[in-house]
């Protein structure tokens, strides 16, 4: 679209292009779900994100049916019994994209293991390899990439107008089309309690982001062995939590 820009004085005429948004309605066994605000693609990917992080199911060997219909939503089955008691009391998060995460379970959540080292040159380089392949930010702006790196090297970035829908398409997609264990997991926006639930049900080790974390995000971080760096920029970072996995 013509946009006007006004810089250092003057008025630029610049043809912009403007990120997707889009709104997908989850059907989990005939029931509505949830409603996601997301930019078009990966559906698949996000769903299967979504319901494995949000703790409503184990695996994608759970999932019979997962049909996105013609109006772009998502229908799904699960061959496991799932209670939407639970499930269905939403909370709105501190997220882009009209956030919606499910009341968060900590219940499950398990300790990660501390067996993975990262030197230095290996955080900025795969922030580097992530922002370099986040091809919609650098067209258009206004859009948040996740990504997640496996223990076979195996590397997924997804877009997203939401960070927490960026993470669920990046996960779902490992899920999906991935091997070995999630070892890292990366955001452009910041890491809040809610995003550092979805990495450590995924099993990361590292939370990396551009931006900072928030206190409740450090907190669950410490308590769970994530190790949280933030405030990526060129070569330097910040590291809030278990230090120990970074060689000094």
């Amino acid at each position: 679209m013509k946009t006007y820009r006004f810089s250092r004085g003057n008025w630029i005429e610049v043809q912009k292009e403007l990120p997707q948004e889009r709104s997908i309605v989850v059907y989990l066994n005939g029931d509505e779900l949830v409603t996601l605000s997301t930019t078009p693609g990966s559906d698949e990917e996000l769903v299967v994100g979504f319901l494995f992080t949000e703790w409503i199911i184990c695996g994608v060997s759970e999932i019979s049916r997962l049909e996105i219909d013609t109006t772009g939503n998502a229908w799904v089955e699960t061959n496991t019994e799932v209670s939407l008691s639970e499930a269905k009391r939403k909370i709105l998060t501190s997220g882009c994209g009209r956030g919606v995460s499910l009341k968060m379970n900590l219940k499950g959540l398990k300790k990660v293991k501390k067996k993975t080292t990262f030197t230095p040159e290996q955080v900025i380089e795969f922030v580097k390899k992530c922002q370099e392949t986040a091809e919609i930010y650098r067209k258009s702006g206004g859009i948040h990439s996740a990504a997640v790196l496996g223990s076979d090297n195996t590397f997924f970035l997804k877009e997203d107008i939401g960070r927490h829908n960026a993470l669920d398409k990046a996960i779902g997609t490992y899920l999906m089309r991935g091997s070995g264990e999630i070892i890292a997991v990366f955001a452009t926006g910041r890491f809040s309690s809610e995003m550092v639930s979805k990495a450590v049900r995924a099993g990361a080790e590292f939370c990396l982001s551009l931006s900072s974390p928030t206190d409740a995000a450090v907190i669950l971080a410490e308590k769970y062995n994530i190790t949280v760096i933030g405030y990526i920029r060129g070569r330097n970072f910040t590291i809030y939590t278990h230090p120990e996995r970074i060689i000094r």
